[in-house]
């Protein structure tokens, strides 16, 4: 943990990327977002996943990151990722 902190804290350079489109303009974005969580365990440091559902329609039963698409009871981002 405390090395990532310290790389955290480093002030590295940062250029903007171009903007990628990767949807048909016509297409319907979803509003999603993940947690991508990091898990100190006695072996070191590791990064939390789950496993979908298997009678879902889509995506049933690949490993993920937690999180996904918005829900209208979501009131920020960040909520959904959690």
């Amino acid at each position: 943990p405390d090395s990532l902190r310290a790389r955290f804290e480093q002030n590295v350079p940062w250029e903007r990327e171009t903007r990628e489109v990767r949807w048909r303009e016509t297409g319907d974005p979803r509003v999603a977002a993940v947690l991508v969580a990091l898990v100190v365990r006695d072996g070191g440091l590791t990064v939390l996943l789950t496993q979908r559902t298997a009678h879902l329609n889509d995506h049933a039963g690949q490993v993920s990151f937690p999180g996904g698409r918005h829900e209208p009871h979501d009131a920020t981002t960040t909520a959904t990722a959690l």
